[in-house]
Order: structure tokens, then sequence, then C-alpha cells
């Protein structure tokens, strides 16, 4: 079962669960097989100017964290069931991002007293 704290999320084809991570090595995997940034994919994802094999490529990275011996057919198989694996595992894997809390104490270091201006 997929550990969202983790960036995991499940993927199920065929009455099988996967589990996709979308993790540094998951990036590098991608590279390593396409000879292309993820940043590149994630802009033509943005743009709609991704082709399919990019997106079967990147699940299939990210799903051999958890099933190292997944082949490009297999992982497109179970691309076919899940089409939003990529925008899922993206997600999970960047939680938006949270306000900062607002400074408080007077201004300076902390050390010594606060002068007025």
């Amino acid at each position: 079962m997929a550990n969202s704290f983790r960036g995991e999320v499940t993927l199920t084809h065929d009455g099988q669960d996967y589990t996709m991570v979308l993790d540094f090595n998951a990036l590098c995997e991608y590279e390593d097989a396409t000879g292309d940034s993820w940043n590149g994919f994630f802009e033509r994802l943005d743009s709609g100017a991704i082709r399919a094999t990019e997106l079967r490529t990147m699940v299939w990275a990210g799903l051999r964290s958890h099933h190292p011996d997944i082949t490009l057919p297999q992982a497109g198989a179970v691309l076919s069931s899940n089409s939003d694996a990529v925008i899922r595992a993206a997600a999970a894997a960047l939680p938006p991002e949270k306000s900062a809390p607002a400074a408080k104490g007077a201004r300076g270091n902390g050390k010594g007293k606060a002068s007025g201006p």
C-alpha cells in the first residue's frame, strides 16, 4: 500500500495494486532512459506538448522503486488504467506550500535592548 507521507500513490490495473513515487531516483531513471531532463518533461506536460512515450517512461520510472522488474509495456498498461498517474504522483511528491509564520518580537538580532527610531 502506498504511503502518502512519502509521496507514494497507489495505481490499480487488472485487479493488482502498484505503488508509484516520483522521488529523486525516479527522476534520475527517467533522465537516464530518455536523455531528457525531468524539468523539461514537466514543462511539456504543463503546456500540453507531452508525448505518450514520455508519459509511459515517467510512469515506468516512478514504479521501479517498488516494482524493479516492471517493463515499459507493463508500465504503459498501468498508465492506460490510470491516465492521471503522473499528476497524482507529482502532487503527492510536492505537497502544497504552507505560509511561513509571521515574525514575532522586536526588530534586531535579539541581543540587548531594542532601540527606537
